[in-house]
């Protein structure tokens, strides 16, 4: 188990799914509730980011650098490079698929030991 080195960061309502940018070392959770994906650098939430509807799957992807995350709720999938989104692709009807039944519900905060289960 990871040690919680300091309090939890607050984020977004609805935290949902977790990506982590070893290039950085961020930390991307989407927040569903609240349409955008927090940024956490260390112990500090650096960024919220404004994204499609009712973001879930959020994944890196080492070729590029780049961040991406399903917005279930609107049909795309935004792209974001470091704490901005570069691009909104249109896809097709709910991406994330059966993810989007792991929903949470109220306000929670991230521990920052999260970051221990990457390493």
């Amino acid at each position: 188990m990871g040690q919680l080195l300091s309090q939890p960061s607050p984020v977004g309502s609805n935290p949902t799914v977790v990506a982590y940018d070893p290039s950085n070392g961020y930390i991307y959770v989407t927040d569903s509730g609240s349409d955008t994906v927090s940024v956490i650098n260390g112990a500090t939430v650096i960024a919220n980011i404004t994204v499609g509807s009712d973001p879930y799957v959020v994944a890196y992807d080492p070729s590029n650098g780049y961040i991406y995350v399903t917005d279930s709720g609107s049909d795309t999938v935004s792209v974001i490079n470091g704490a901005t989104v570069i691009a909104t692709i249109p896809v097709g009807q709910w991406p994330g698929g059966g993810l989007r039944m792991i929903h949470l519900t109220g306000t929670f905060t991230l521990p920052i030991c999260v970051r221990t289960l990457f390493r």
